[in-house]
């Protein structure tokens, strides 16, 4: 007797421990720290050892990175050997990462927007299902032992 009333409230304690879930991962991504991830030859230079080589490093390491974004000039173009100065490979940088940015956010948005359209629809469904069979506890658990016990009875 007592474990049949724990398994019937079961599903009422999984959706409390899914909304506990829920709430407390989208807090944690709407308060999280947000961290500037500009990259620039200052970033990149080591604050213990502020020398002309260290610079040049994080130059030369903004220049190959930049270089790998644009596409391959031909050989017959001129300019071809040139690297990009700093400022320059900074702006190509920052630029790639908006455009890309701005993709995701697309997809992102898309796939939101999908799952919201699903979720309503669900939601339709199994309000529509309780409705009928004048039962609330289908809303919530649309699958669920009582749908399985009501079933069986019918049998």
């Amino acid at each position: 007797m007592l474990t049949s009333r724990y398994l019937r409230n079961a599903p009422l304690g999984i959706v409390v421990l899914a909304l506990t879930h829920f709430l407390l991962t989208h807090l944690y991504r709407f308060f999280k720290p947000k961290y500037d991830t500009s990259v620039k030859s200052s970033n990149l230079v080591s604050p213990t050892s502020d020398s002309d080589l260290s610079k040049l490093e994080s130059d030369v390491i903004l220049s190959a990175l930049a270089s790998s974004i644009l596409p391959r000039p031909s050989s017959n173009e001129k300019g071809a050997d040139k690297g990009l100065s700093a400022d320059e490979a900074e702006d190509i940088i920052e630029d790639f990462k908006k455009y890309d940015n701005v993709s995701l956010e697309r997809w992102e948005r898309v796939g939101w927007l999908v799952g919201i359209i699903g979720g309503i629809g669900l939601l339709t469904v199994s309000v529509v299902r309780a409705i009928i069979e004048k039962d609330w506890r289908v809303v919530p658990f649309p699958v669920s032992f009582w749908s399985l016990s009501k079933a069986q009875a019918n049998e």
